[in-house]
């Protein structure tokens, strides 16, 4: 979601930004349909987005559809609110990562005490009824890309729809990347936030 909302912030509000950092571009649509003009890179995009909608995107559908219906469930009882997150940190985490079985519960507990299964649902029913597309960004932006992630977006197509002038690509670490790799997502913020000052001075 962070992603996300810093993407429209950067497009709609560009004159208070300095620049963005993201790890995460969000779902390529105008790539997941398949055609010759494709580049090697997007054509490699395609096959791995289109394998992952198959595989991975149920949540993404019910979520998106009936987020109500399961609002109850994950409400109703801890067992199925963990199996419903902990099977993401399984499936689209880096199982190498510093990622902890604590850091996973805190993770669930969150949601659990503060009752918010039912908003993290609602907010992709919102995204697929109410969002209008991005569009290009012309803000600074640096992108750094852990290797493990479920789906990497093309560089060149990062190239051609931002203002990229910083790029990175980090080995260890997973969809989670904050939380399975901080030490090197924090070095590589860093880079980003002192390049951003350099050229605002």
């Amino acid at each position: 979601m962070g992603s996300g909302i810093t993407r429209y912030l950067a497009k709609k509000y560009p004159e208070h930004l300095f620049g963005i950092y993201l790890n995460d571009v969000g779902l390529i649509r105008d790539l997941m349909a398949y055609r010759d003009s494709l580049t090697d890179e997007e054509k490699l995009y395609h096959e791995t987005v289109s394998k992952w909608m198959k595989e991975e995107a149920g949540y993404m559908n019910i979520q998106s559809t009936k987020p109500q219906t399961l609002a109850f469930a994950l409400s109703d009882s801890p067992i199925g609110l963990a199996a419903w997150i902990f099977e993401k940190f399984y499936s689209w985490g880096d199982r190498q990562s510093c990622l902890s079985y604590e850091d996973v519960i805190t993770n669930i507990m969150i949601y659990w005490i503060t009752n918010t299964g039912y908003t993290s649902c609602r907010i992709y029913h919102e995204n697929s009824n109410r969002l209008t597309p991005v569009g290009d960004i012309k803000v600074p932006t640096g992108v750094s890309l852990f290797s493990k992630d479920v789906v990497l977006p093309p560089k060149s197509w990062i190239e051609k729809h931002f203002n990229l002038v910083h790029f990175s690509h980090i080995e260890s670490g997973g969809h989670f990347t904050a939380m399975e790799n901080p030490s090197a997502y924090c070095e590589d913020f860093v880079k980003f936030a002192q390049l951003i000052k350099s050229n605002v001075q």
